[in-house]
C-alpha cells in the first residue's frame, strides 16, 4: 500500500499519534507548532495544506519527518507501526508543483446562510468600541447553539468565501479561539487565509485611491478602525501575523505603493526578548513585501513607550493615542536604525 493510498481513519491515527486533534478536516497545525486548526486534509488528492505560516503543501509523510525530525525511512516505519500496514512512502511533488503554480480556487458558499444565523452583538466587542452599524455593515452574526461570534469573510463583489467563528465556551477556547464555522449536520465553510483578507469587501475603493494600505492582524481592529474613520478606511486584516505571496499579489493589482505595517506588539516593554521577537516579526514581513517590490513601507507600533499596551493592536490604544503613533510612524529603515540592538542580538 502507498501513502496516497491510506483511509482517511489510518491518516487520523497517524496525526492522533503526533498530537494533532481534528476539528472535521482540520488538524491542529503540528507542520509548525501552532495551536490553531490551519492544517487542512484533502480526502482527494490525500494531503495536507497549511493555510498558516507555512502556506505548503504536505503528505502524510512530510508531516512525520517534519515533527519527528527523521528521514523518510524512519517515518516510513513510524506510519507502518501506527497503522499496521506495508506501503512504499511517495512525495507528492506533482501536487506541490500543481499547488505553488496555479492559484487556489475560492470558495463561494450561499449568502442565505447568514439569514439562517442570529443577530446578535457580543457585549465585550460593543464596549471594545466597534460601533453597532459597523456591526451591520460587516454582517457579523450569531451562532447559538456553540455561542459563537460569526465573521463573515467577503470579497468585494460579495462573493462569500468563508465564515471564520470566535469561540467564547472555556472547552473551545481550549482547543482554538478562532475556526471555521461548522453546522450540526457537519458543513463547514472553510476558508483559504492566504489567499484573502478581511475588510476587502468595502475598503479597496479606499485603498485604490489612496494607493496605501494598513495591513493589521485581526478583524476587530478593521471594523472599530471604520468605527473611528467611517470615511477613510484603507485597513486589511491578515489572519496572523505572516503575509502570502498572494495577499502581495493582490495588493500589487489594486496599484497599493505604499504599506504601514501595523502588527500587534507582543510585548510588555522595549527592554524585553518579547520586544526583541517583535521586531524580528517585523523585520521578516518588511523583507518579504520588499521582496514583491514595495519600498514604501513604514511601521506603527508603540514606539512612545505608552503603559499596559500588551498585546494590543493598534485600536487597542485610545482614538487620541493612535492618531499620536500614526503621527510617530518610522519608516522600515528608521526601524531597522532604531532597533539596531535588537536586530544584531537576535538569534533565529
Amino acid at each position: 500500500m502507498v501513502v496516497n493510498d491510506l483511509e482517511f481513519e489510518d491518516v487520523c491515527k497517524v496525526m492522533q499519534s503526533l498530537g494533532a486533534d481534528r476539528i472535521g478536516l482540520k488538524f491542529k497545525s503540528i507542520c509548525h507548532n501552532g495551536t490553531n486548526h490551519n492544517l487542512v486534509y484533502f480526502p482527494n488528492s490525500k494531503s495536507f495544506y497549511c493555510f498558516s505560516c507555512c502556506q505548503k503543501v504536505f503528505s502524510l509523510s512530510d508531516i512525520v519527518q517534519r515533527t519527528q525530525k527523521c528521514d523518510i525511512a524512519e517515518a516510513n516505519n513510524y506510519i507502518k507501526n501506527i497503522i499496521h500496514h506495508t506501503f512504499v512512502v511517495q512525495k507528492c511533488q506533482n501536487i506541490v508543483q500543481s499547488c505553488e503554480n496555479k492559484p487556489k480556487p475560492l470558495p463561494d458558499y450561499d449568502n442565505l446562510i447568514l439569514d439562517k444565523l442570529d443577530t446578535i452583538y457580543d457585549t465585550d466587542w460593543l464596549e471594545y468600541g466597534i460601533s453597532v452599524n459597523v456591526l451591520k455593515k460587516y454582517n457579523i452574526k450569531y451562532y447559538s447553539r456553540l455561542s459563537q461570534i460569526v465573521i463573515p469573510i467577503k470579497l468585494m463583489n460579495n462573493q462569500l468565501v468563508g465564515i471564520k467563528v470566535r469561540n467564547s465556551i472555556p472547552e473551545l477556547v481550549k482547543k482554538t479561539k478562532y475556526t471555521s464555522l461548522m453546522l450540526l449536520d457537519g458543513t463547514e465553510f472553510n476558508f483559504p487565509s492566504s489567499e484573502v483578507f478581511f475588510g476587502e469587501q468595502f475598503n479597496i475603493p479606499e485603498i485604490k485611491k489612496r494607493k496605501s494600505v494598513i495591513i493589521v492582524e485581526a478583524e476587530k481592529t478593521v471594523m472599530k478602525y471604520d468605527t473611528w474613520f467611517p470615511e477613510s478606511n484603507n485597513t486589511l486584516g491578515i489572519f496572523g501575523s505572516a503575509i502570502s505571496t498572494s495577499h502581495l499579489n493582490k495588493l500589487k493589482s489594486w496599484g497599493v505603493d505604499t504599506l504601514y505595517i501595523a502588527l500587534d506588539s507582543d510585548y510588555i516593554n522595549r527592554q524585553t526578548l518579547l520586544y526583541r521577537d517583535f521586531v524580528h516579526k517585523v523585520i521578516k514581513f518588511a523583507s518579504k513585501c520588499q521582496k514583491h517590490g514595495f519600498n514604501n513601507i513604514y511601521v506603527i507600533y508603540n514606539n512612545l513607550d505608552i503603559l499596559d499596551s500588551y498585546k494590543y493592536s493598534i485600536t487597542d490604544y485610545s482614538k487620541h493615542d493612535f492618531i499620536k503613533l500614526w503621527l510617530h510612524k518610522e519608516t522600515i529603515e528608521n526601524f531597522k536604525i532604531n532597533n539596531k540592538k535588537e536586530i544584531e542580538n537576535y538569534e533565529d
